[in-house]
């Protein structure tokens, strides 16, 4: 009731967990819902919260087609856009929804890490120009100009932590690259300002502004006008191996896994969960997948089984993306088939699955250009890793150094 009096009468409403945010919907109605809403934290969990929030709005899965826009900050700096269409009545219905997801709003220098570990995650993907968006999004973010950066200055200017990031060989690589690269001319201005003042105006009554990310510095201004004049929702879970942060991590799961079966009218055993658990992890969005994999295979049975577990689930510790290349490595048809079933199942967008694929073919390509080179000689099949590293690496980067001038030359 109190978030509703809240919203009733306009006032500054509190940040609330994921948990709530099905009481505030039901106790809220859909006439004086708000019209901005911060949600951040664990991805899985933040993307379910928005699917709950835009089936309040536009119950009618039909009219979400038109009402419903997602714009990704990983494409480009969308902010005019983005208060374009918030000022912009809906054509086909009365109602509309502009979804800001994975934004770097609310990257600063007090909360960087994460935009670096998508740099790095990027790069040692091959991905480059999406290392180079997210490198020149991090410059934005930080006010600072990609001409300033130098090799002896970047771990200072971006203030990376040495322990989490030892070796930066790989960001200074990309430093070069970003100097013969056309984003180089990226426009800093003030993406957060642009969208704090189109809150502060206020935009047509149907209209909402929904902006996912993981991650936030509640000291900049944009949190705190969201919090005074909208909702914010906390999905965030604590990722360290502390007793403390997993039994958070537990209970997460516990609770998600209790709603999906309530839904589905299933119970299942301790044993099944702790399985569940020590198989995949403390990961969301795998668990979900799991989850409706088992409800699935039990059918009309109310129980799921600890040896259900065990009969449909494998391992997944790892990230989906590295299963669906590895298996594409071994060559294994239907493993790389299930996992690339599981991984649309689980809402992983189409594009970045073709690019993981992409560039694990374009890795065996140069694989066995350097194998049939004069440089692949000293390899041979069931080399030990020692004698990989003593006689092969060398003559690897030899091979890629080869490759490079001939690049420039031609």
């Amino acid at each position: 009731l109190f978030l509703w009096a809240c919203a009733k009468n306009h006032k500054s409403m509190p940040e609330i967990n994921h948990q709530s945010i099905h009481q505030y919907l039901k106790e809220t109605e859909k006439s004086i819902l708000a019209s901005v809403f911060l949600i951040y934290g664990e991805d899985f969990l933040c993307q379910q919260t928005v699917k709950h929030i835009v089936n309040a709005i536009i119950p009618d899965i039909a009219k979400q087609r038109h009402g419903y826009e997602i714009v990704r900050q990983k494409e480009s700096d969308p902010s005019v856009d983005i208060v374009e269409r918030l000022n912009t009545y809906a054509f086909f219905n009365e109602k509309k929804v502009i979804e800001l997801r994975d934004s770097s709003l609310f990257i600063t220098k007090n909360n960087q890490d994460k935009l670096i570990l998508k740099i790095k995650k990027a790069y040692e993907n091959s991905d480059f120009d999406g290392a180079l968006r997210y490198y020149f999004t991090l410059l934005k973010n930080l006010k600072i100009e990609p001409a300033d950066v130098e090799e002896n200055n970047i771990a200072d200017l971006l203030n990376i932590d040495a322990e989490k990031f030892p070796d930066l060989k790989w960001l200074t690589s990309l430093l070069e690259e970003s100097r013969k690269n056309i984003f180089q001319t990226v426009d800093i201005s003030d993406g957060a300002e642009i969208i704090e003042r189109a809150i502060a105006r206020g935009f047509p009554k149907n209209n909402h502004l929904i902006i996912s990310t993981d991650t936030v510095d509640k000291r900049i201004s944009l949190y705190q006008v969201i919090k005074k004049t909208g909702m914010v929702i906390d999905c965030s879970v604590a990722q360290g191996s502390r007793k403390a942060d997993r039994d958070q991590q537990r209970q997460t799961l516990m609770e998600y896994m209790n709603r999906e079966l309530k839904r589905h009218h299933k119970e299942i055993d301790t044993n099944a969960f702790e399985i569940m658990l020590q198989k995949i992890g403390f990961d969301v969005r795998s668990f979900s997948t799991n989850l409706e994999k088992l409800i699935q295979y039990v059918g009309d049975r109310k129980s799921i089984k600890a040896q259900d577990v065990e009969q449909i689930l494998h391992q997944v510790r790892q990230d989906p993306i590295y299963e669906l290349t590895g298996s594409l490595l071994e060559k294994n048809i239907q493993k790389t088939l299930y996992y690339l079933e599981s991984l649309l199942f689980s809402e992983y967008h189409p594009l970045e699955i073709l690019m993981a694929i992409t560039n694990q073919i374009r890795r065996l390509i140069l694989i066995k250009e350097f194998l049939k080179s004069s440089y692949g000689s000293a390899w041979y099949r069931g080399m030990r890793f020692d004698q990989f590293q003593k006689n092969v690496v060398s003559d690897i980067q030899k091979y890629d150094d080869a490759l490079f001038r001939h690049m420039e030359e031609n």
